[in-house]
């Protein structure tokens, strides 16, 4: 969701469907790079904004994960763009 909020507040005026779409390929990349190790890399994961950010290892169930929370994060900002839709002069 914290990606969805980022991406969101970057593009304020982008479509739901592009800025889902862009969320959910940047979590997938991020869930793939956990495969591939280098020395520089490895030791970033080994601090803590790389836990954070990157994780440790790869697994299939964390980019379904990643995307229902992006769904739930999409059909939240859907509710608040049309009520603001709603109350706009």
């Amino acid at each position: 969701m914290m990606l969805y909020w980022i991406v969101s507040t970057i593009l304020p005026t982008a479509r739901l469907f592009l800025i889902t779409s862009l969320t959910g390929a940047l979590a997938t990349s991020i869930e793939v790079l956990k495969l591939y190790h280098s020395v520089p890399l490895d030791n970033f994961r080994d601090s803590i904004p790389g836990i954070l950010t990157l994780g440790h290892t790869f697994s299939p169930w964390d980019i379904f994960v990643y995307w229902l929370a992006i769904y739930v994060a999409a059909s939240m900002d859907a509710g608040a763009r049309s009520r603001m839709n709603r109350y706009t002069w």
